[in-house]
């Protein structure tokens, strides 16, 4: 699976919207750098970033997801929360995450 475009994030029907967040939880988590994907290419908070547009989205649809996966340090259930000493304030995050898609 891939990530869609960001521009096409309130496009998706919910079924696929809600493919996209189950597959960033997995690169977020337990898939982080196991496979050669693009978005390894980028920092972190890249993916997080593109994450928060999902998630604003599914909430803007009237679901909700767990609360854990606001917070970037918050890795899955299998990797718990992993403490990083970078901050939004530490990386200048553009507009337009991924030049990829």
């Amino acid at each position: 699976m891939n990530l869609c475009h960001q521009e096409d994030i309130q496009k998706l029907t919910t079924q696929e919207l809600f493919q996209q967040h189950n597959y960033i939880c997995y690169l977020r988590g337990d898939g982080w750098q196991k496979e050669q994907h693009y978005v390894f290419d980028y920092p972190y908070l890249y993916l997080y970033a593109f994450h928060m547009h999902v998630i604003k989205e599914i909430e803007q649809r009237g679901y909700s997801v767990d609360p854990l996966w606001k917070d970037s340090c918050f890795r899955g259930i299998h990797r718990g929360y992993e403490i990083s000493m970078l901050t939004y304030d530490d990386l200048d995050i553009p507009t337009h995450l991924y030049k990829e898609n």
